[in-house]
């Protein structure tokens, strides 16, 4: 525990360190989306700025936001500054951003499936590591779930919240397309 002057600067802290990681995640993952058109692998570049001794913060990019804090919290405190006369602008971008990294990935899958002559429709795809963290709960990845199954309609869609990346079947290994889009 951390004593604080008021539950107002308790409340302020906890909104602080949520918008952090909303702003950062938004961050690499706009990253993700330039260096993936430029043919750059975004782990490697992330890898070799955490290497600076200037307090870089590595985040890794996401298929988008889960759980009840991140995703809502800076827009608790946007809604709250408007109260005061102020904008917000760049908690909004990190949340604009996040929200349509769910849309974006679906588009790879789609890219990757037609790469192989397979249609969306029909399909049966696997998410995996729907997981925000190891503890999160079901309860909380069901915003994770409805992003993917509502931007795909006609997809057969199953998920696992372990955070695996690979699993293995008799005819061989299979990699999550998330894992194989870095």
């Amino acid at each position: 525990m951390v004593p604080v002057s008021s539950t107002r600067a308790a409340e302020m802290t906890k909104l602080l360190e949520n918008i952090h990681r909303s702003v950062n995640i938004g961050l690499v993952n706009e990253m993700k989306i330039v260096a993936d058109k430029m043919g750059i692998n975004i782990h490697e570049v992330i890898d070799a700025a955490a290497t600076k001794p200037f307090g870089f913060v590595p985040y890794k990019p996401g298929p988008g936001l889960g759980g009840h804090c991140i995703p809502i919290d800076p827009y608790y405190l946007t809604w709250k500054a408007r109260e005061y006369g102020v904008n917000t602008r760049f908690i909004e971008l990190a949340g604009e951003i996040n929200h349509h990294m769910p849309h974006w990935v679906v588009g790879k899958v789609a890219d990757a499936l037609n790469e192989r002559g397979k249609a969306v429709k029909g399909s049966r795809i696997l998410v995996l590591g729907l997981a925000y963290k190891r503890t999160s709960t079901t309860r909380a990845n069901r915003l994770r779930w409805k992003s993917w199954t509502c931007c795909k309609p006609g997809a057969r869609t199953s998920a696992t919240a372990t955070r695996t990346c690979r699993c293995s079947r008799a005819s061989g290994t299979i990699t999550s397309i998330w894992s194989r889009c870095h």
